[in-house]
């Protein structure tokens, strides 16, 4: 590792150059350690005190700087492996590939890297203890979190996630406003347990790629890789956007079912009252439903009856509403023959919407 120009070392070779304290044989060990308490409270670090000579209390040099961490100068608990501080190891690295590994996380990082630091724990070869760890940012804001971290290949893959979902939700009729909810909570706790893993490992792989480059332009590709990005949050946003937009104008239209016809036994200002699918022979309905395109137009109504396990048409008409109407409300009385039926709404030989009921005594 590089020695500070403030180390111990330089202030043997020439003390009087210490821009800090100098203390010669301080009469007591309790008295040293609160000079190192104040000034680890200030910021300073413990190497910029040396004391000359033997320091009373028992501790030399060597075992006194052992008790800070070399890093930020926080004083470290006995036995602990990390710093509680900046989650820096307070063993030493195996190689000293390790150690440029580490200062090449730190380029690559930019802002606020001990607060990676403290959650991956790294270990002397410069991996994560520990794999899972919380981020609560990650949390509430998963999307702006990966787009701030510019973890872009992860987005991508969420929001491809949400196409795939989408197509099963509608093959299988399901629920979609609360399978979205249930499944945006479900990416936020996996990103919040497993983001800062993953942010490790888009780390690593940037300092893998650029190994041959010389120490100067490696650090500003990394630092120019990684950081933090307000534009990422803006393409996070974008992308969620055009998620939408294809999951509304191409996804629905191709995989989604006709929107289902409402049947009832009363209507009012355009809505269904007593909305039901039982009724009794010749008794009165009242249909509601919608256009696909949203406006009016020439349309056709097919009536089926199921008849065994098949089934044929019961009656069928042709109708027309005002260009302006995004839907219709019909009166009919329904067939006095029990069984299944199925209506079909008709437009430009397509099925726009469909429903069924059932007529019994």
């Amino acid at each position: 590792m590089q020695k500070s120009p403030l180390s111990p070392e330089n202030y043997l070779a020439k003390e009087e150059a210490a821009p800090f304290i100098y203390a010669d044989k301080l009469g007591s060990y309790i008295y040293n350690k609160m000079i190192l308490n104040l000034m680890q409270f200030f910021g300073t670090k413990e190497w910029e005190l040396f004391i000359t000579g033997n320091v009373r209390g028992g501790l030399s040099l060597d075992e006194e700087k052992n008790n800070y961490c070399e890093k930020c100068g926080n004083g470290l608990t006995e036995g602990a492996e990390f710093c509680e501080n900046c989650g820096a190891n307070v063993n030493k690295y195996e190689t000293e590939d390790t150690e440029k590994f580490i200062h090449s996380l730190e380029d690559y990082i930019g802002k606020n890297p001990d607060y990676y630091f403290k959650k991956w724990k790294l270990g002397s070869d410069g991996h994560p203890s520990k794999k899972i760890s919380w981020n609560w940012v990650a949390f509430f804001f998963p999307y702006f979190w990966a787009g701030y971290r510019k973890m872009y290949s992860t987005l991508l893959l969420i929001y491809g996630l949400f196409l795939g979902l989408d197509i099963i939700m509608l093959l299988t009729n399901t629920d979609s406003l609360q399978m979205n909810t249930n499944i945006g909570l479900v990416v936020g706790v996996v990103l919040a347990l497993n983001g800062n893993q993953l942010y490790f490992d888009k780390a690593k792989k940037q300092i893998i790629n650029r190994e041959e480059m010389d120490s100067e332009t490696k650090k500003e590709e990394l630092q120019k890789a990684g950081g933090t990005s307000k534009l990422g949050i803006l393409y996070s946003v974008l992308l969620f956007i055009l998620y939408l937009l294809i999951s509304v104008f191409i996804v629905d239209p191709i995989f989604g079912n006709p929107e289902e016809i409402e049947f009832g036994k009363d209507s009012s200002d355009g809505y269904i009252e007593e909305t039901t699918d039982q009724f009794e022979p010749a008794e009165e309905m009242h249909v509601h439903f919608n256009f696909a395109d949203g406006e009016g137009g020439a349309y056709e109504i097919v009536l089926e009856k199921e008849e065994d396990d098949s089934t044929y048409v019961y009656d069928e008409w042709e109708d027309e509403a005002p260009a302006d109407w995004p839907g219709a409300i019909e009166v009919w009385n329904v067939p006095a023959e029990e069984g299944n039926y199925t209506v079909k709404v008709i437009e430009d030989d397509e099925i726009s919407t469909q429903g069924t009921f059932t007529v019994e005594e």
